[in-house]
């Protein structure tokens, strides 16, 4: 199915955004972007308040369009909402969890490991797919909407700290697998308390960490 102008727009700006080339505070130049894409600004600008609407942009009046800042306080918040929100949300998901989608994801993040391809653009795609997965089956739209935009800043927390952290990217795919072999085992209090522990690995070793890219956060 062909995607539309504006799909096209919003899925380049998301992801220049969330990769960080284009940074925190950078001036956006809708027609730059319109004529690299080959499409008016009409769609460029449909994309933008898509965007300014999940907190990646920031509409100035007077003075255009920025990336929104990543505030330390703001990362520490989205992780820790996550460690608040996701075991429970793994309880309420897992009587509709599918085995075979458990399977086919445990599958996948088993021969990336054992290839050695934990690369920050694999893990995060996956990370991002996995726990979407999680909320998705819980039925529940609110928290779909709550997790999104939360799994969409912590891909932006993800992509600064990436390059400095390539271990830390390495035990999150450790950590999926426990929390899959959990579910496929059938315990949801074992599969419950590897999501804790792996939200608050993420927590922590962004505590310990952040200050080495401080020039990312505001």
């Amino acid at each position: 199915m062909t995607r539309s102008k504006k799909d096209i727009a919003y899925d380049y700006l998301r992801q220049r955004i969330i990769a960080c080339d284009l940074k925190p505070g950078d001036y956006l130049d809708e027609q730059e972007v319109a004529q690299s894409l080959g499409i008016s600004r009409t769609p460029v600008r449909e994309a933008v308040n898509r965007l300014a609407e999940e907190k990646l942009l920031q509409l100035m009046p007077r003075k255009g369009v920025i990336v929104s800042q990543l505030s330390v306080k703001d990362a520490f918040d989205m992780l820790e909402a996550r460690l608040m929100i996701e075991p429970e949300m793994l309880r309420k998901a897992f009587p509709n969890l599918d085995k075979a989608s458990v399977t086919k994801y445990r599958g996948y993040v088993a021969g990336k490991i054992e290839a050695g391809d934990t690369t920050e653009e694999v893990s995060q795609d996956f990370d991002f797919e996995l726990h979407m997965y999680f909320a998705e089956r819980t039925g529940n739209s609110c928290l779909v909407d709550i997790m999104k935009m939360l799994m969409t800043q912590n891909q932006r927390v993800r992509s600064v700290m990436a390059s400095i952290r390539a271990e830390r990217v390495r035990d999150a795919c450790r950590e999926h697998l426990v929390i899959l072999d959990a579910i496929l085992d059938g315990d949801v209090d074992k599969a419950a308390e590897a999501m804790r522990a792996h939200q608050l690995s993420a927590l922590e070793d962004f505590q310990q960490h952040y200050r080495s890219r401080q020039a990312f956060f505001m």
